[in-house]
């Protein structure tokens, strides 16, 4: 018998194509269920690999065995007079047709039923305004209008003018203007409109400038189209001051026309006009709003002023009602009083703005910031939704909602904001700060090291520039380079007790005490009540082994209404806890965290109700942690091993930099569990990551370390971390005497 008559009889050819089939089969329908199960992307590059090696296993088989009544023989084993291989492939051919039946089913299933029909693409290409030329999203950026006036103190109205005209513009659909901070970025400067529009990503731009004399304004405006460098329209107006709020609502209109804004056409009805008020109250809006761009504690504190005579001589002007609760806002998050103090005094003039204009995006906003402070979660997140329906490329919005997201097990969702932010406000430092923040949060330092860069670039001598370059060095344990940047924030903030008092914590950490009492010192004659002062002050005392002096500063900071500042309750609790483990005193440290932290007696990690600026990560751990400890000396070990399984579950979702994130918290999980070898190799971890930041806080003075502190491994680590400490002190004495620091008056005392 021939090779091929052989074959045909083994049925081996059979075989082949039902194999063939089957496998067609089962791939197409592995490509629809596995992305369905979530399964990893090689799966079904897996699964080919197996069917196409499988082939030749099934050819072979078939050649060389047959199937019998008494089961699967041998070929050579079974008598020909015997053999039903006629039959089996009567099965086969009955196999092969019903599964191509199968396969024509689901292919016409898939092409017919399954795939959208022509009408609902229709729909979804009218829904998305890209898709169309018509309803495509124009771009614009409002250049400062310039002062022509001659007198520098003008400088504020004709910015005021240029801002007033981009807010308008920002609410029309199908137009998206470039922020105020990116689109002023420019003021003063030689670029040419191409290169600006280049760095804006911007079509068009509207330039012109003011001229102010005596009770009359001329305002001069100018619409270019930067690919042909021409003038869809210019226009000149002269008006009474009175009349300024009509110019702008003309010129916003004639913008709006020019530019067929989502298809309104010449239909300036759909423009919302701005609210108006007198020339007076007006003036100081803007200057009050200039003052609040350029944060310090001076310029929040005229800005504050300012408001509040503009709600003076016109109490119907919503825009100074939100305004001014954004500087109280502004104000808390700079360090000037707390959150829960800010919420107070912004309630009534949030609520008050909302009564004179419910379409104010910015009062919306300023009202979620009223409920999170006050723990309102689900009140927060509704209206910080209203304002981003109301405004969704508003950039304090965009600013919130990032800090939203990046404080949840989702951070990753903020970068959806972090898109939208840099289109509408690509050179904004209040923009990028929020960016970088994020990045820090999510362990991305590289990329937050290139959104450091670009504030140097747009301005080196910014504060969110500096502090945001700061807490990069921090997390990396360079104490040299964040000492220099936060003295620099210092001689440019000199209001702000926060500057010195950071100073003095890497002095501390350094190891020269000395130079640590004389920032303190410095942090004490601006603000004798600052928080991280007292928190240094504290540790001071402790280095000084004047304990009884650190807990009665602690007390201070552990009161209800005191100010709770970048969690220096966390820390102060910690340490009386410290003081009451000491003294058997360990139901009242019980009741003092479930007093001051509810969630944590419902199983809670509690980082919903904390701000974001009292670091809701670490000092969430930091509480549930000292909590644990205390169950645990009390002997309700089931209460305890429940806080520390919480504890547990949550260090995945964050970074161990300890702002934003656990610090040493694996290091103590493990200490408190009596696991003292993953304890000291967590905190070796740590200490290789740039643990260096209070360190000696977190380590020396951390009673939830005892089950480790006297091992040799933990003597070496902190051996380590002081020869480190060491070095970078002697680089800081080298840039004193370079004068790149402010050398200090006294002689330095080095820690021992």
């Amino acid at each position: 018998m021939s090779l091929l008559a052989e074959l045909k009889r083994r049925n081996v050819f059979r075989v082949g194509v039902a194999y063939a089939i089957v496998a067609w089969l089962l791939v197409e329908v592995a490509s629809v269920v596995l992305p369905a199960l979530h399964l990893p992307d090689w799966t079904l590059t897996f699964l080919i690999i197996v069917i196409f090696a499988g082939f030749p296993l099934a050819v072979i088989l078939a050649w060389a065995f047959e199937l019998t009544p008494e089961g699967i023989k041998r070929d050579a084993d079974v008598d020909r007079t015997e053999s039903i291989t006629h039959q089996t492939g009567r099965k086969l051919d009955f196999l092969i047709i019903g599964v191509l039946a199968i396969g024509i089913i689901y292919f016409a299933v898939d092409k017919f039923v399954l795939q959208p029909a022509p009408e609902p693409t229709e729909v979804i290409a009218e829904a998305v305004p890209a898709a169309e030329p018509t309803t495509q999203v124009k771009t614009i950026a409002v250049l400062p209008f310039a002062n022509m006036s001659g007198d520098p103190e003008q400088e504020f109205f004709s910015d005021g003018i240029s801002e007033e005209l981009l807010n308008v513009l920002a609410k029309v659909k199908g137009l998206r203007v470039t922020s105020r901070t990116s689109a002023f970025a420019f003021k003063g400067t030689n670029t040419s409109i191409p290169e600006i529009a280049e760095k804006l990503g911007v079509e068009h731009v509207l330039e012109g400038s003011v001229r102010m004399a005596g009770d009359r304004v001329r305002i001069t405006a100018q619409l270019i189209e930067v690919s042909t460098d021409s003038h869809l329209w210019s226009e000149s107006y002269d008006r009474d001051l009175s009349d300024i709020f009509a110019v702008q609502d003309e010129i916003a209109a004639k913008v709006g026309e020019a530019l067929k804004v989502a298809l309104l056409g010449a239909d300036s009805k759909r423009i919302r006009s701005i609210p108006e008020t007198s020339v007076e109250a007006y003036s100081d809006y803007l200057l009050a709003r200039q003052k609040q761009a350029n944060i310090s504690y001076p310029n929040l504190a005229e800005a504050e002023r300012l408001l509040k005579g503009v709600i003076e001589r016109d109490p119907s002007y919503a825009p100074a009602y939100a305004a001014l609760a954004g500087t109280y806002w502004s104000m808390a998050g700079w360090g000037m009083f707390s959150f829960s103090e800010a919420s107070i005094r912004m309630m009534p003039f949030v609520e008050q703005a909302l009564t004179l204009d419910d379409r104010l995006a910015e009062a919306w906003q300023h009202r979620a910031n009223v409920r999170q402070a006050n723990g309102d979660l689900e009140g927060a997140r509704a209206a910080g939704e209203r304002a981003l329906e109301l405004d969704p490329q508003n950039p304090l919005v965009l600013r919130r909602q990032i800090f939203r997201w990046a404080w949840t097990h989702e951070p990753e969702r903020a970068l959806t904001y972090v898109d939208e932010l840099l289109r509408v406000d690509p050179l904004s430092l209040e923009g990028l700060f929020p960016i970088g923040i994020l990045y820090l949060r999510l362990g991305r330092f590289d990329d937050m090291e290139r959104t450091i860069e670009r504030m140097r670039s747009i301005d080196p001598q910014s504060t969110q520039y500096l502090w945001d370059a700061w807490l990069l060095a921090i997390s990396r344990g360079d104490l040299v380079t964040a000492l220099g940047l936060a003295e620099e924030a210092t001689r440019i903030d000199i209001g702000d007790p926060e500057g010195p008092s950071w100073i003095a914590m890497h002095y501390f950490d350094l190891g020269d005490v000395a130079a640590a009492k004389y920032w303190t010192d410095a942090a004490l004659r601006l603000d004798p009540e600052a928080p991280w002062l007292r928190v240094t002050a504290m540790l001071l005392h402790l280095y000084h082994n004047e304990e009884a002096e650190a807990v009665a500063i602690a007390r201070e900071l552990t009161r209800p209404d005191s100010h709770n500042r970048l969690a220096s309750r966390g820390i102060a609790l910690r340490m009386v806890a410290a003081a009451d483990l000491a003294a058997g005193n360990y139901e009242e440290i019980i009741t003092r965290y479930r007093t001051h932290y509810p969630e944590l007696a419902d199983g809670k990690f509690p980082t919903g109700r904390l701000s974001v600026w009292n670091l809701p990560a670490w000092e969430a751990f930091l509480a549930t942690l000292d909590l644990a400890s205390a169950y645990l000396h009390v002997g309700k070990k089931a209460k305890a091993e429940s806080l520390l399984s919480l504890v547990e579950s949550e260090l995945p979702h964050w970074s161990t930099v300890v702002f934003w994130g656990y610090g040493i918290a694996d290091a103590e999980l493990h200490a408190l569990r009596g696991e003292k070898e993953k304890a000291l190799a967590a905190l070796r971890e740590g200490v290789v990551k740039g643990t260096r930041f209070m360190w000696r806080l977190q380590l020396l003075y951390n009673p939830n370390l005892e089950s480790i502190r006297d091992t040799p491994e933990f003597a070496a680590i902190i051996a380590e971390i002081e020869a480190d400490m060491a070095e970078q002190l002697a680089r800081v004495r080298e840039m004193e005497r370079n004068g790149e620091l402010e050398p200090i008056p006294e002689v330095s005392a080095t820690i021992q």
